[in-house]
């Protein structure tokens, strides 16, 4: 079979699967077990796959039929123009969660302090903060960083091990720490807090696309009931970590603006903000903590 018989069975076979964008994802997966990009795939359309790549592509078609993530299968993807390593130990690096990162980058350029503590909540690939870290460093590429510290913490020994390797790979260095919450965030407080908990409604999670409630992993989606379970949580710890005038940042639900602005205003946050994404969707949080001396 040529590449090009190959590569229309494959739409063909996720299509009828259900697979949502089966063009794209026949053709990155082709891609992958050929070592090809898309341009050489085009000019050699028309000569035969080798056999050691048909059986590759076929056992990697096989699993994203089952509804497997292309991410997981691809095993990266990109994120704010870096690449990160994906595993079912965490969740997939998302363009929503972009809106957060560079929220978060325009607070520090904003602040123009060099210094600056940061810390990342339900840190999962680690794409936020080696995100931020990554390109506020290209934007200052100075003797003195803007963030003198960084800190990562997830409750997931496998989704931190995910972390540490995505550091590497963008060359920048975060201190990971296997952590529920706040409980080894330290005793120091931190100019900035990063997060993007769990925030989906128990029961709906049922109700997801097959390549979230099968594969992505069930504590990075699960915010309990009402899907304000961890926000209460990071609010709270929040306030003892936090500097005078320091700020937090949270990627939310679509439709929990409101919801989280309320818990932040009952806890005497002050300048409460819900940002919009490109769709004008409510999904990012930001507030400031003036109670700390």
């Amino acid at each position: 079979m040529t590449y090009n018989e190959v590569l229309k069975s494959a739409v063909s076979r996720l299509k009828a699967s259900g697979v949502p964008d089966f063009d794209n994802d026949a053709e990155l997966l082709l891609e992958h077990a050929s070592r090809k990009d898309r341009a050489r795939l085009l000019l050699d359309r028309e000569e035969h796959i080798p056999e050691d790549e048909r059986e590759l592509f076929e056992g990697l078609l096989e699993r994203r039929i089952s509804r497997e993530p292309l991410q997981y299968i691809l095993g990266k993807w990109e994120f704010m123009g870096l690449e990160f390593e994906c595993s079912s130990a965490c969740l997939i690096p998302r363009q929503d969660t972009e809106l957060l990162v560079m929220s978060a980058l325009d607070e520090i350029r904003q602040q123009n302090a060099r210094g600056i503590r940061m810390l990342d909540l339900c840190t999962g690939s680690g794409c936020v903060i080696i995100s931020i870290v990554k390109l506020i460093e290209e934007t200052d590429p100075g003797s003195v960083k803007y963030i003198s510290e960084a800190v990562g913490i997830d409750i997931s020994k496998d989704a931190l091990e995910i972390a540490g390797r995505n550091a590497k790979l963008n060359s920048v260095e975060i201190d990971f720490r296997q952590s529920d919450m706040f409980e080894k965030a330290g005793n120091e407080l931190y100019d900035l807090i990063t997060a993007n908990p769990p925030y989906i409604e128990t029961a709906q999670i049922e109700g997801l696309n097959p390549e979230i409630n099968r594969f992505e992993p069930m504590i990075a989606l699960d915010g309990g009931e009402d899907g304000l379970k961890h926000y209460r949580s990071i609010i709270s710890g929040a306030k003892v970590h936090l500097k005078n005038g320091g700020m937090i940042l949270m990627e939310i639900g679509d439709t929990q603006g409101a919801s989280v602005s309320g818990l932040l205003d009952a806890a005497g946050y002050r300048d409460i903000e819900v940002l919009k994404d490109l769709a004008g969707l409510d999904r990012v949080v930001r507030a400031m903590w003036s109670g700390n001396p």
